[in-house]
């Protein structure tokens, strides 16, 4: 099995554009520089999107 990984592939004060919300989220923004901090510090796995999880894996852990 092989895997690639990429990162750092645009500067960290560009933001990728949503094609739903027009305007960028002042929140959104401070929370991406707190996560982004923690993962220079604890690694990329230390911390990420609850929509990244595998509900699936969970939920069996939970039985």
């Amino acid at each position: 099995m092989y895997g690639v990984t990429v990162a750092n592939l645009i500067d960290k004060n560009e933001r990728q554009i949503s094609l739903f919300e027009n305007n960028i989220n002042e929140k959104q923004n401070n929370i991406d520089k707190v996560m982004d901090t923690i993962k220079e510090k604890y690694g990329s796995g230390a911390i990420g999107r609850a929509g990244k999880l595998n509900v699936d894996n969970i939920v069996n852990l939970k039985k």
